[in-house]
């Protein structure tokens, strides 16, 4: 059995390596699987090999590790694999272990989360950003901060798409910082017919007024536990009572 990891969430997506795809290269009757990692330099890393008797079986695995990617069924992967001499095993099973944890928001219906763009925002470009990626499907995490001179911005990082969180996993696609108090919640569901952007981002100003740190981002809530069991975009705004943190330029002056 695959043991899948939960990282702890203080990493940005953008600090991590991910794993985006996996693909083959055939010759000499042999196949050796890659996997294409995403990180501050992108790479391609060796999975396995496949010998001459399996060959033939390359495609069905490559075709499982991506499928594995977005669904996580370990069932299915662990079925294909029995077939495979146990070296291939072992060493498929080594990688998914250390190179393809199981992270907050880091899956979406198409695959892996990859991020798109980090910057700051100000005023009333926060409802412009938001309200564009969440049509388009994009992935948005913002959080409030302020700089040395006392003026708040907002960090937006946008994504390739919006996490998928499966009906029982809870309503965010984030973790809750640890020794933080939550001092309160809004989701989208708590729209009662108004603009759900404008409600978001509203509640979000607001308790940045208050000189609270909020937190918005959105997801795909799924109706069930597969990505194919359909989904419902939302948002999520959590406040914090702790006041605004400095900016990072600023704490690492």
């Amino acid at each position: 059995m695959i043991a899948v990891l939960f990282d702890d969430g203080s990493a940005s997506h953008g600090g991590n390596m991910l794993v985006t795809e996996f693909v083959a290269h055939r010759s000499s009757g042999k196949s050796r699987v890659f996997a294409l990692v995403r990180g501050s330099v992108d790479s391609l890393e060796v999975v396995t090999s496949v010998g001459v008797d399996d060959v033939d079986m390359t495609e069905d695995l490559v075709r499982e590790l991506n499928f594995f990617l977005i669904e996580r069924d370990e069932a299915s992967l662990n079925a294909l694999l029995a077939r495979f001499p146990q070296a291939v095993q072992m060493a498929v099973r080594a990688f998914l272990l250390e190179r393809c944890q199981v992270t907050v928001g880091s899956t979406s219906v198409f695959g892996t989360v990859e991020p798109v763009k980090l910057m700051s925002v100000y005023g009333r470009e926060l409802k412009e950003f938001v309200g564009a990626a969440y049509l388009l499907g994009l992935g948005v995490n913002v959080s409030n901060e302020v700089d040395e001179r006392g003026q708040t911005s907002w960090v937006f990082e946008l994504a390739s798409a919006e996490p998928f969180v499966r009906a029982s996993e809870g309503r965010r696609a984030w973790l809750l910082p640890d020794g933080v108090p939550l001092l309160s919640t809004w989701t989208s569901r708590d729209s009662t017919g108004e603009d759900v952007i404008d409600h978001a981002v509203g509640f979000a100003e607001n308790a940045a007024s208050r000189g609270h740190w909020v937190h918005l981002h959105t997801f795909e809530q799924g109706d069930g536990e597969s990505i194919d069991s359909g989904s419902t975009s939302e948002l999520v705004v959590d406040v914090f009572d702790v006041p605004v943190p400095p900016s990072e330029e600023d704490s690492d002056a």
